[in-house]
């Protein structure tokens, strides 16, 4: 029985930035890996493709650098692959600046990410018609092979299409259908090279008879000078939608797939594989990964053993966290050890993993890490180490629950994993990791030179000596070394997400890792002139990405004010015409070393009798904001010159807001909603049908919406696999016709104007129309809010 261990800490692959995405990993012929990735905008808009080697221990060789050399428009989705003299070829989607056509290319680098010749476009020629998902996979002389979607404009099926190179880049056939089944729809391919062949497997939705079920998951073996065998379907249990396959060569001259099954009746995804003869016969039956009965569990990616075995990783929900998962299976498709999380961070999302074997036997994963609180994604890794049972002792993985705990190692070095709550993690002897999780938690390495990794959360590693005994070195924004200096005590650990560092020996705490205080603000700088002393006339805020208390206080001033922990009170009579500006300069503290000030100006208002049209402190009752609720009818409603809210309720209403900053409901019903001037809100939160043809009876219409001006807002309880409240994650957002890749859930076409909600970002489960706007617009993810 084996297991899998992490060794060493997490690698940042990137971090800064726009965003990283979609990470492919390759492992080199030498040692160490290529990742590749998309990287967002340094400047602009525009993409692109983005590289960086590794050594086998994770370490950097070398800087990043740029794969593609056409820098306009959007470059993303890209696959990797080494030629045999080991040489990189990387494929990616291209999509033009102004949306109006996608096309594939590739590029021939050097072992190192050096480049000899640009690169160059797959398909030969442009098209207007759209290709997307390449794939590309070496093959065993010396060439390559390109697959990917090729959508069809005119009669709206996709098709899987493939070319094939040689050695010396230069294509061996011409572009050619690769899928058997042509009816409606075959897409999102994968491919790996075997003995003289290839294997590609993709999804099929024509329905055919040996899987009605919606989506199905079939392969084909081709020759390397394009010859295709007859197509074969994958799964054994046909009883639900299966896509988002993947397949890799093993190194006994067989294959294996996996992929994600969905039921549409218990709404929950699984992940399952099947292992494969080089002729393309099943060797034992279908294996069930993970069952999707906790959680979702989906986008698998598989990588092959050196004894002719595999590990598969895939997104899991199962312990209410999105994580990256691994498991093992010999050659015969049996489980070999237990599964581990990859992901030692837990906050935000991790997911859309690629995985590899290295040349020194172990493993990396690489994962997107969509941070908490932010839109931003980045790419992170981890390496993880096979070990067998048997001979002398060693140390367990020991795992915890949600739940707060105490956890204690054998002293043999292990690896200790709190999962949630806030727990206390000990090591005692040997060389051990202990992974915080989730959680407020405390990390004791004790002997040995210890790996801590405190996850998310203010987490506190405590040794036993004085501060004064002990070295810390920092080396990355959240990496740090402790090093003691007394022999044979607590070692040298190696630190990342850890907060603070506790000092038993005289109880000194040393804050290690601390966020800028920022966004101190004020509710308001206006105060009438005849407020009553002693009110509170405004409440100051501030920012603090590690959560502290925010302390705040009154540097100076020349009116009569006072602060009340974080309420500004007026402590003394006001008079406009005596004096109408004061200021006050105020410092917010997070008590740990970080800290703003800033200076605001207060301006006393003119109070005057209710209704003078000149002074907008005072106005008219009439000019007051309006409340107003339609009907089961069709209703037209109309707002006036203020801050109204207009609820449409049933039928098909019309709704105006007027002038003023607006809200509109419009509900149940074909609605039309207009604006009018202002910065209008116009909320969805009315459930929607199965489908944009059912859902036509609740389609509204957006006539005015202004991009600079005007927000749209969705209902958290509406559209439930939005990432979080607030302004969406620019992952989710999309220009076209459907969705792209699985984050993808609010997709706006252009060319109509018609906005969609898709649940599952892949377009597998039918996206919903649920409004149309103006076409053109130029809308990006910050136009829409969760709440």
């Amino acid at each position: 029985m084996s297991s899998l261990k992490y060794s060493g800490s997490q690698i940042i692959v990137r971090q800064d930035g726009w965003g990283q995405f979609a990470p492919k990993l390759a492992p080199l012929p030498g040692g160490g890996f290529v990742a590749v990735y998309e990287a967002g905008p340094e400047s602009g808009t525009d993409t692109n493709i983005k590289g960086r080697i590794f050594n086998d221990d994770g370490s950097p060789r070398g800087s990043e650098f740029t794969i593609n050399s056409m820098t306009s428009g959007y470059q993303d989705r890209p696959s990797v692959a080494v030629l045999e003299d080991g040489r990189l070829v990387v494929a990616w989607h291209h999509l033009r600046a102004d949306f109006s056509q996608s096309d594939i290319r590739a590029r021939i680098l050097n072992s190192d990410g050096g480049a000899t010749d640009g690169d160059f476009l797959v398909s030969s020629e442009v098209r207007p018609d759209d290709q997307d998902y390449p794939s590309v996979a070496a093959l065993s002389d010396g060439g390559f092979v390109i697959g990917y979607n090729y959508f069809d404009t005119n009669n709206w099926d996709t098709d899987v299409r493939a070319k094939i190179y040689g050695s010396d880049g230069l294509s061996k056939s011409a572009e050619f259908i690769a899928n058997g089944t042509t009816v409606d729809r075959q897409e999102r391919a994968s491919l790996t090279g075997l003995a003289g062949r290839f294997v590609i497997v993709y999804t099929d939705g024509s329905l055919s008879p040996d899987d009605p079920d919606g989506l199905a998951v079939r392969g084909r073996i081709i020759s390397n000078d394009g010859q295709a065998g007859a197509e074969f379907l994958i799964p054994t249990n046909v009883e639900a939608a299966q896509f988002e396959a993947q397949v890799v060569a093993l190194t006994n001259g067989n294959f294996a797939v996996v992929w994600t099954t969905y039921s549409w009746q218990s709404g929950t995804s699984d992940v399952r594989a099947q292992v494969f003869a080089a002729d393309g016969t099943k060797v034992g039956g279908e294996i069930l990964v993970e069952a999707g009965l906790r959680g979702e569990a989906g986008q698998p990616v598989v990588a092959s053993r050196a004894d002719g075995g595999f590990i598969i990783a895939y997104g899991s929900s199962e312990t209410g966290n999105s994580n990256v998962k691994a498991v093992m299976y010999n050659a015969q498709g049996v489980q070999d050890g237990g599964s581990i999380i990859a992901n030692t961070n837990w906050d935000g999302f991790q997911g859309r993993a690629s995985i590899i074997s290295l040349s020194d036997g172990n493993v990396v994963v690489a994962w997107e890490d969509g941070l908490a609180g932010s839109y931003l994604t980045h790419v992170r890794a981890q390496i993880l180490s096979i070990e067998t049972g048997g001979g002398e002792p060693t140390g367990q993985v020991i795992t915890g629950t949600n739940d707060g705990e105490s956890l204690t190692g054998t002293g043999l070095g292990d690896q200790i994993i709190g999962l949630g709550g806030n727990d206390v993690l000990s090591g005692l002897a040997g060389e051990d990791t202990l992974l915080g999780g989730a959680g407020n938690d405390v990390l004791e390495g004790d002997g040995g030179n210890d790996v801590l990794d405190g996850g998310s959360g203010a987490n506190t590693a405590t040794y036993s000596g004085a501060s004064t005994d002990y070295v810390i070195t920092r080396h990355d924004q959240e990496i740090f070394t402790v090093a003691d200096q007394v022999a044979a005590r607590d070692g040298s650990d190696h630190l990342t997400n850890i907060r603070f560092a506790h000092f038993e020996g005289d109880d000194k705490i040393v804050t290690l890792i601390n966020s800028e205080v920022k966004d101190l603000a004020i509710s308001t700088t206006r105060v009438a002139e005849n407020t009553l002393t002693d009110t509170v006339i405004a409440s100051l805020s501030a920012t603090d990405d590690d959560g502290d208390a925010i302390q705040y206080s009154l540097v100076s001033t020349d009116g009569p004010f006072e602060l009340d922990g974080g309420n500004l009170v007026l402590k003394g009579p006001l008079d406009y015409e005596t004096k109408d500006q004061y200021d006050l300069t105020v410092k917010a503290d997070d008590g740990y070393g970080g800290s703003i000030t800033r200076t605001f100006t207060i301006s006393v208002t003119d109070v005057v009798e209710p209704g003078d049209p000149n002074n907008p402190d005072n106005p008219d009752p009439a000019d007051l904001p309006m409340i107003l609720w339609g009907t089961a009818g069709s209703d037209l409603l109309q707002g006036g010159d203020a801050n109204d809210i207009l609820y449409g309720q049933g039928a098909n209403d019309r709704l105006y807001g007027g002038a003023g900053n607006d809200k509109l409901y419009g509900r149940a019903g074909k609605d039309t909603l207009k604006g009018d001037a202002g910065q209008d809100v116009f909320v969805f939160d009315t459930k929607l049908s199965k489908s944009s043809k059912v859902n036509k009876a609740n389609l509204d219409k957006l006539t005015d919406f202004t991009v600079k001006d005007d927000t749209i807002h969705l209902a958290k309880s509406v559209f439930k696999k939005m990432a979080k409240k607030g302004v969406i994650k620019s992952s989710e957002f999309y220009q076209g016709v459907k969705a792209h890749d699985e984050s993808d859930h609010i997709i706006y076409n252009r060319k109509t104007g018609a906005l969609f909600y898709d649940a599952d970002g892949t377009g597998s489960i039918a996206q919903i129309q649920i409004a149309t706007l103006s076409k053109n617009l130029k809308l990006t993810y910050k136009e829409f809010f969760v709440v």
